[in-house]
């Protein structure tokens, strides 16, 4: 096998020139057929709307790699830690991660955009059902879909990306404990009672109307809140994380992210009986 440093360039070379055949032996014929029948991931797809509209987005063209690190791991031995790549053009920098590599081929990657803060926040739902569920947040944030119909521009930082979850992950059903949220956003609108009304004509349902706020669902089961703003702007205004304790988990995140201006709120509300995310478990899925 490739060294994985050497094996992360010649990857980036046949996403690059389009080179489909290259491409899916570097990423290895097992993982690229796990890919295909669990997820209907293809290369050249990835290539054409995925790889190229993104990256055109983040950097521009022309572009090149200046830099390629391995990432750190606690607890794990170097030769497993991520390959990060880092892509510069005329409009900004990207990175592209490789998270692993094993006899099977190359693990998860993706492109990333580099940013201070909170770059984008991933909802995960079954494959077949990512495109339905992207377009239901578009609608709801009234704001277009990217060139990849998986992510809504939202105009600003954080993005808001559909992500694929694993075949046996189950969905969140609010307000059950045994199928918990983990994180929900409130969702800033001009008006609840007309925000609530539309979000039933697109797709999704109301779990409970309060009257200054409405707890909604997606298509999927993900709740979020509809809250009154002060403008005439729907925006994403805060995404809350459940936990045990509060305060604990927001000193975490002050010391993590620290201050970033423009960037959307952190809200911390205690849960009980808290059930964590352990990942990769589907079983505790983290939503």
């Amino acid at each position: 096998m490739l060294d994985p440093i050497e094996a992360t360039k010649r990857l980036v070379d046949a996403f690059e020139q389009g080179d489909v055949a290259t491409a899916e032996r570097l990423i290895g014929a097992e993982r690229v057929r796990q890919l295909r029948e669990e997820y209907r991931w293809t290369v050249d797809d990835y290539i054409s709307k995925g790889w190229h509209p993104v990256l055109a987005n983040m950097t521009g063209s022309p572009r090149r790699v200046i830099d390629v690190i391995r990432v750190q791991q606690t607890g794990k031995a170097p030769d497993t830690w991520p390959v990060r790549l880092t892509i510069e053009g005329p409009a900004g920098r990207s990175y592209f991660t490789i998270a692993s590599f094993d006899e099977t081929g190359l693990g998860s990657f993706g492109i990333g955009e580099v940013c201070n803060g909170i770059g984008a926040i991933y909802i995960l739902c079954p494959q077949e059902r990512r495109d339905e569920v992207a377009r239901f947040y578009a609608l709801l944030l009234d704001r277009p879909l990217k060139a990849r119909p998986t992510r809504i521009d939202t105009g600003r930082l954080p993005g808001l990306a559909i992500g694929a979850s694993g075949p046996a992950e189950p969905m969140p059903r609010w307000p059950d404990p045994r199928h918990p949220a983990q994180m929900h956003l409130d969702i800033s609108v001009p008006d609840v009672a007309s925000a609530a009304d539309a979000l039933k004509r697109s797709g999704g349902s109301v779990l409970r109307d309060d009257g200054d706020h409405v707890v909604g669902a997606d298509p999927i089961g993900h709740p979020f809140c509809l809250v009154a703003g002060d403008g005439d702007e729907v925006a994403m205004a805060r995404l809350v994380i459940d936990c045990p304790d509060p305060d604990d988990l927001a000193a975490f995140y002050a010391a993590l992210l620290r201050p970033v201006a423009e960037q959307i709120t952190l809200g911390f509300q205690r849960v009980s009986p808290y059930q964590p995310p352990r990942w990769a478990d589907a079983r505790a899925p983290l939503q």
